[in-house]
């Protein structure tokens, strides 16, 4: 897999986002997947094969030709039930085939969804000094081995603490903060720190704190395969 590519990144953003927003709004129990992977490569270019699979409604055979085409839906009680414009899917259709890509559709009623495309991209040999590298400091008293993987992976300048202390409030105030109490959050802004501040949730204990303000938050449990 290559560090980078040259892509149209708003496309290729708004077309995975649109598949999860999709995912999500039809899949009330049971996963969300996303997969990425090479198929084809050479010294110049390279293929990527993006996925969206989930576990939710399906759609019935004879309906899913149709589910490309603007403000479709798969009958009008799933219009009335889940909302939606029936644009979203078809707005990902045309950005990946403006991409030179095709998207397509796996499904069965009751037992969830895939939508796959695959799309040919430059490879980028551009690489990132460590003046470049987003600067982000993780704080936790059991961190997740897997956050931190996928922050070296991408060429995060990682630093990692087990609390809010000395050494975090000396850091650049562009570094990005990620805590998984939020705690360490309301104590890093009572003392004013200026960092970016990002909160790790656990969804099966639901720690969330109506009192503290951040710029964003991820979601656990964190999966990744393939």
């Amino acid at each position: 897999m290559p560090d980078y590519v040259q892509a149209d990144e708003q496309k290729v953003r708004q077309t995975l986002m649109n598949l999860a927003s999709n995912a999500i709004k039809f899949t009330d129990t049971g996963s969300i997947s996303f997969a990425l992977k090479a198929i084809q490569s050479n010294d110049t270019e390279v293929s990527l094969a993006f996925s969206v699979k989930d576990t939710g409604i399906g759609i019935d055979p004879e309906k899913q030709r149709h589910v490309f085409e603007e403000f479709k839906q798969e009958n009008s009680d799933t219009s009335k039930h889940y909302g939606g414009t029936g644009l979203g899917l078809a707005i990902c259709a045309k950005m990946v085939e403006m991409m030179g890509g095709k998207i397509e559709l796996q499904s069965k009623k009751g037992s969830g969804s895939q939508f796959s495309f695959t799309l040919t991209f430059t490879r980028d040999n551009h690489e990132v000094n460590s003046e470049e590298s987003l600067r982000i400091a993780y704080i936790s008293q059991k961190p997740s081995s897997l956050l931190i993987n996928e922050l070296q992976r991408f060429g995060c300048n990682l630093t990692l603490l087990s609390g809010v202390d000395g050494e975090l409030l000396n850091l650049s105030t562009n570094t990005i903060v990620i805590s998984d109490d939020a705690h360490h959050i309301a104590q890093l802004q009572k003392a004013g720190a200026l960092y970016r501040l990002v909160l790790l949730r656990d969804n099966k204990h639901g720690q969330e704190s109506s009192d503290i303000k951040v710029d964003g938050y991820l979601t656990a449990p964190l999966l990744v395969t393939g």
